[in-house]
Protein backbone atom coordinates (compact mmCIF):
# COMPACT_ATOMS: atom_id res chain seq x y z
CA UNK A 1 0.00 0.00 0.00
CA UNK A 2 1.29 3.69 -0.52
CA UNK A 3 -0.55 6.87 0.75
CA UNK A 4 0.11 10.18 0.90
CA UNK A 5 -1.96 13.37 1.77
CA UNK A 6 -2.19 16.68 2.27
CA UNK A 7 -4.37 19.99 2.50
CA UNK A 8 -4.99 20.03 -1.58
CA UNK A 9 -4.56 16.18 -2.45
CA UNK A 10 -4.85 12.60 -1.24
CA UNK A 11 -3.02 9.49 -3.60
CA UNK A 12 -3.41 6.17 -2.49
CA UNK A 13 -2.47 2.39 -4.29
CA UNK A 14 -3.79 -0.65 -2.79
CA UNK A 15 -3.76 -4.42 -3.92
CA UNK A 16 -5.75 -6.81 -1.77
CA UNK A 17 -8.92 -9.85 -1.26
CA UNK A 18 -12.34 -8.64 -2.23
CA UNK A 19 -13.06 -5.31 -0.70
CA UNK A 20 -16.19 -3.67 0.62
CA UNK A 21 -16.65 -0.08 1.90
CA UNK A 22 -20.03 0.58 3.44
CA UNK A 23 -21.66 3.93 2.26
CA UNK A 24 -20.13 6.99 2.89
CA UNK A 25 -19.53 10.33 1.23
CA UNK A 26 -16.00 12.97 1.10
CA UNK A 27 -15.92 16.77 1.10
CA UNK A 28 -13.15 15.86 -1.84
CA UNK A 29 -13.77 14.63 -5.44
CA UNK A 30 -12.19 11.44 -5.92
CA UNK A 31 -11.03 9.62 -8.99
CA UNK A 32 -10.53 5.64 -8.75
CA UNK A 33 -8.83 3.75 -11.30
CA UNK A 34 -9.21 -0.02 -11.17
CA UNK A 35 -6.18 -2.10 -12.20
CA UNK A 36 -7.90 -4.98 -11.19
CA UNK A 37 -11.95 -5.51 -9.84
CA UNK A 38 -14.91 -7.48 -10.23
CA UNK A 39 -17.91 -6.40 -8.25
CA UNK A 40 -20.05 -3.29 -8.31
CA UNK A 41 -19.19 0.24 -7.40
CA UNK A 42 -22.63 1.74 -5.89
CA UNK A 43 -23.28 5.85 -6.55
CA UNK A 44 -26.33 7.27 -4.99
CA UNK A 45 -28.63 4.51 -6.34
CA UNK A 46 -26.70 3.71 -9.49
CA UNK A 47 -24.84 0.38 -10.08
CA UNK A 48 -21.90 0.69 -11.88
CA UNK A 49 -19.92 -2.51 -12.34
CA UNK A 50 -16.21 -2.30 -11.46
CA UNK A 51 -14.05 -3.71 -14.43
CA UNK A 52 -10.32 -3.88 -14.99
CA UNK A 53 -9.44 -0.43 -16.51
CA UNK A 54 -12.46 1.63 -15.88
CA UNK A 55 -12.41 5.00 -13.49
CA UNK A 56 -15.23 5.90 -11.39
CA UNK A 57 -15.52 9.86 -10.60
CA UNK A 58 -17.13 11.33 -7.64
CA UNK A 59 -17.29 14.72 -6.11
CA UNK A 60 -18.16 15.92 -2.81
CA UNK A 61 -21.43 14.71 -1.62
CA UNK A 62 -21.96 11.62 -3.61
CA UNK A 63 -22.92 9.05 -1.62
CA UNK A 64 -20.84 5.84 -2.71
CA UNK A 65 -19.96 2.48 -1.64
CA UNK A 66 -18.40 -0.73 -3.11
CA UNK A 67 -19.04 -4.29 -3.36
CA UNK A 68 -16.01 -6.84 -4.41
CA UNK A 69 -17.26 -10.38 -5.61
CA UNK A 70 -16.45 -12.77 -3.00
CA UNK A 71 -12.54 -14.43 -4.12
CA UNK A 72 -11.58 -11.66 -6.65
CA UNK A 73 -9.05 -9.44 -6.47
CA UNK A 74 -8.86 -5.80 -6.20
CA UNK A 75 -6.06 -3.35 -6.96
CA UNK A 76 -6.46 0.09 -7.62
CA UNK A 77 -5.18 3.79 -7.30
CA UNK A 78 -7.19 6.41 -6.13
CA UNK A 79 -6.59 10.71 -5.78
CA UNK A 80 -9.05 12.55 -3.99
CA UNK A 81 -9.12 16.55 -4.49
CA UNK A 82 -9.91 19.58 -2.80
CA UNK A 83 -12.48 21.66 -4.21
CA UNK A 84 -10.14 24.46 -2.93
CA UNK A 85 -7.24 23.67 -5.16
CA UNK A 86 -9.72 23.09 -8.44
CA UNK A 87 -11.36 26.42 -7.78
CA UNK A 88 -7.94 28.00 -7.65
CA UNK A 89 -6.33 26.23 -10.16
CA UNK A 90 -7.97 27.91 -12.87
CA UNK A 91 -8.87 25.18 -14.99
CA UNK A 92 -12.39 24.74 -16.16
CA UNK A 93 -14.03 21.37 -15.78
CA UNK A 94 -17.30 21.39 -17.48
CA UNK A 95 -17.69 17.35 -15.69
CA UNK A 96 -17.71 18.63 -12.29
CA UNK A 97 -20.61 20.79 -13.23
CA UNK A 98 -23.33 20.95 -10.40
CA UNK A 99 -25.93 20.50 -12.96
CA UNK A 100 -24.88 16.77 -13.27
CA UNK A 101 -27.21 14.47 -11.13
CA UNK A 102 -25.96 13.04 -8.41
CA UNK A 103 -25.40 9.23 -9.35
CA UNK A 104 -25.12 9.31 -13.26
CA UNK A 105 -22.40 9.01 -15.57
CA UNK A 106 -19.63 8.29 -12.54
CA UNK A 107 -18.20 5.73 -14.60
CA UNK A 108 -15.87 6.29 -17.50
CA UNK A 109 -14.99 2.69 -18.95
CA UNK A 110 -11.50 1.61 -20.25
CA UNK A 111 -12.10 1.99 -23.29
CA UNK A 112 -12.45 5.29 -23.13
CA UNK A 113 -9.36 5.45 -20.38
CA UNK A 114 -7.43 4.36 -22.85
CA UNK A 115 -8.55 6.45 -25.58
CA UNK A 116 -7.77 9.80 -23.71
CA UNK A 117 -4.63 8.12 -21.75
CA UNK A 118 -6.15 8.66 -18.37
CA UNK A 119 -4.09 5.48 -16.74
CA UNK A 120 -0.74 7.11 -17.74
CA UNK A 121 -1.11 9.66 -14.67
CA UNK A 122 -1.44 6.69 -11.88
CA UNK A 123 1.96 5.42 -13.11
CA UNK A 124 4.11 8.79 -12.96
CA UNK A 125 2.26 10.00 -9.71
CA UNK A 126 3.25 6.87 -7.49
CA UNK A 127 7.11 7.68 -8.15
CA UNK A 128 6.73 11.68 -6.21
CA UNK A 129 4.87 9.97 -3.65
CA UNK A 130 7.09 7.55 -2.56
CA UNK A 131 10.38 9.32 -3.43
CA UNK A 132 9.62 12.62 -1.61
CA UNK A 133 11.67 14.86 -3.65
CA UNK A 134 11.56 19.02 -3.24
CA UNK A 135 9.38 19.43 -6.25
CA UNK A 136 7.11 15.94 -5.35
CA UNK A 137 4.34 18.02 -4.82
CA UNK A 138 4.79 20.37 -7.50
CA UNK A 139 4.91 17.49 -9.49
CA UNK A 140 1.87 15.47 -8.74
CA UNK A 141 0.14 18.74 -8.36
CA UNK A 142 0.92 19.38 -12.28
CA UNK A 143 -0.10 15.37 -13.06
CA UNK A 144 -3.41 15.82 -11.14
CA UNK A 145 -4.32 18.74 -13.29
CA UNK A 146 -3.64 16.99 -16.59
CA UNK A 147 -5.45 13.97 -15.15
CA UNK A 148 -8.48 16.01 -14.55
CA UNK A 149 -8.63 17.86 -17.99
CA UNK A 150 -8.14 14.50 -19.76
CA UNK A 151 -11.30 13.27 -17.75
CA UNK A 152 -12.94 16.07 -18.50
CA UNK A 153 -12.46 15.72 -21.81
CA UNK A 154 -13.29 11.83 -21.82
CA UNK A 155 -16.96 13.03 -20.46
CA UNK A 156 -16.85 15.92 -23.07
CA UNK A 157 -17.45 13.02 -25.49
CA UNK A 158 -19.37 11.24 -23.63
CA UNK A 159 -22.02 14.38 -23.37
CA UNK A 160 -21.63 14.84 -27.28
CA UNK A 161 -23.11 10.93 -27.63
CA UNK A 162 -25.65 12.24 -25.27
CA UNK A 163 -26.69 14.58 -27.12
CA UNK A 164 -26.42 12.85 -30.37
CA UNK A 165 -28.86 10.09 -29.26
CA UNK A 166 -31.35 12.04 -27.67
CA UNK A 167 -30.62 15.47 -26.30
CA UNK A 168 -32.91 18.39 -24.49
CA UNK A 169 -34.47 21.47 -26.39
CA UNK A 170 -34.37 24.83 -25.69
CA UNK A 171 -37.52 24.89 -23.94
CA UNK A 172 -36.67 21.95 -21.52
CA UNK A 173 -33.33 23.63 -20.71
CA UNK A 174 -34.99 27.02 -20.09
CA UNK A 175 -37.18 25.04 -17.49
CA UNK A 176 -34.17 23.42 -15.89
CA UNK A 177 -32.25 26.74 -15.58
CA UNK A 178 -35.78 28.19 -13.93
CA UNK A 179 -35.39 25.22 -11.43
CA UNK A 180 -32.33 25.65 -10.82
CA UNK A 181 -32.57 29.28 -9.80
CA UNK A 182 -35.81 29.09 -8.12
CA UNK A 183 -35.79 26.26 -5.61
CA UNK A 184 -36.76 27.99 -2.86
CA UNK A 185 -39.51 28.94 -4.34
CA UNK A 186 -42.92 27.75 -5.21
CA UNK A 187 -41.98 25.56 -8.04
CA UNK A 188 -45.60 23.72 -8.51
CA UNK A 189 -46.08 22.38 -12.03
CA UNK A 190 -48.70 24.94 -12.50
CA UNK A 191 -46.54 27.88 -11.37
CA UNK A 192 -43.85 26.37 -14.27
CA UNK A 193 -46.36 26.16 -16.75
CA UNK A 194 -47.72 29.62 -16.39
CA UNK A 195 -44.10 31.32 -16.35
CA UNK A 196 -43.24 29.35 -19.73
CA UNK A 197 -46.89 29.94 -21.38
CA UNK A 198 -47.06 25.94 -21.77
CA UNK A 199 -49.99 23.18 -21.83
CA UNK A 200 -49.35 21.31 -18.27
CA UNK A 201 -49.75 18.15 -20.34
CA UNK A 202 -47.30 18.89 -23.16
CA UNK A 203 -44.49 19.87 -20.65
CA UNK A 204 -44.79 16.85 -18.58
CA UNK A 205 -44.24 14.68 -21.80
CA UNK A 206 -41.89 16.66 -23.36
CA UNK A 207 -39.75 17.19 -19.89
CA UNK A 208 -40.01 13.41 -18.77
CA UNK A 209 -38.64 12.68 -22.66
CA UNK A 210 -35.86 14.60 -22.28
CA UNK A 211 -34.28 14.21 -18.61
CA UNK A 212 -36.29 10.75 -17.77
CA UNK A 213 -37.39 12.35 -15.30
CA UNK A 214 -40.92 13.75 -14.20
CA UNK A 215 -40.67 17.25 -13.29
CA UNK A 216 -41.83 16.53 -9.50
CA UNK A 217 -39.27 14.16 -9.29
CA UNK A 218 -35.87 16.30 -10.73
CA UNK A 219 -36.91 19.48 -8.60
CA UNK A 220 -36.37 16.92 -5.60
CA UNK A 221 -33.38 16.09 -6.90
CA UNK A 222 -32.06 19.00 -7.38
CA UNK A 223 -33.47 20.50 -4.08
CA UNK A 224 -31.47 17.14 -2.31
CA UNK A 225 -28.20 18.05 -3.96
CA UNK A 226 -28.55 21.57 -2.92
CA UNK A 227 -29.29 19.43 0.99
CA UNK A 228 -26.28 17.26 0.53
CA UNK A 229 -23.90 20.63 -0.01
CA UNK A 230 -25.35 22.09 3.12
CA UNK A 231 -24.62 19.27 5.19
CA UNK A 232 -21.05 18.66 4.00
CA UNK A 233 -20.96 22.73 5.45
CA UNK A 234 -22.45 20.94 8.86
CA UNK A 235 -25.59 22.59 8.78
CA UNK A 236 -27.93 20.37 11.37
CA UNK A 237 -30.45 18.35 9.03
CA UNK A 238 -33.99 20.07 10.15
CA UNK A 239 -32.12 23.55 9.34
CA UNK A 240 -31.13 21.94 6.34
CA UNK A 241 -34.77 21.14 5.24
CA UNK A 242 -36.23 24.57 5.21
CA UNK A 243 -33.19 26.26 3.49
CA UNK A 244 -33.37 23.84 0.73
CA UNK A 245 -36.65 24.29 -0.33
CA UNK A 246 -39.16 21.61 1.82
CA UNK A 247 -41.56 22.33 3.81
CA UNK A 248 -42.13 19.66 6.02
CA UNK A 249 -39.15 17.78 8.10
CA UNK A 250 -40.99 14.09 7.20
CA UNK A 251 -41.16 14.92 3.42
CA UNK A 252 -37.11 16.04 3.45
CA UNK A 253 -36.03 13.12 5.77
CA UNK A 254 -37.93 10.40 3.14
CA UNK A 255 -36.93 12.14 0.26
CA UNK A 256 -33.63 12.15 1.12
CA UNK A 257 -33.55 8.76 2.01
CA UNK A 258 -35.01 7.81 -1.06
CA UNK A 259 -32.26 9.27 -3.65
CA UNK A 260 -29.14 8.77 -1.19
CA UNK A 261 -30.22 5.31 0.98
CA UNK A 262 -28.84 7.18 3.88
CA UNK A 263 -30.73 9.76 6.82
CA UNK A 264 -29.80 13.27 6.92
CA UNK A 265 -28.02 12.51 10.09
CA UNK A 266 -26.21 9.32 8.71
CA UNK A 267 -25.32 10.99 5.62
CA UNK A 268 -23.21 13.77 7.86
CA UNK A 269 -21.88 10.47 10.19
CA UNK A 270 -20.38 9.07 6.61
CA UNK A 271 -18.70 12.09 5.56
CA UNK A 272 -14.54 11.44 5.52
Amino acid sequence: MISFKNSDYLYSYNKMGAYNFPPHTHKYYEIMYFIKADGRFIVETTEYPMCDGDIIVTRPGEVHSIECREGSSYERHFVQISPQYLKYSGVNLLFLSGNRISGEYNRLDAELVREFSIAEFFKKIPYYIVNRLPESDIMVKTYIIQLMVQINNAYKKLSKNSRTAGGTDKKISAVIEYIDNNLLSDLSLSSICEKFYINKYHLCHIFKEATGYTIHEFINIRRISLAKSMLLDNKSPKETCFDCGFNEYSVFYKTFKKHTSLSPSRFRASIE
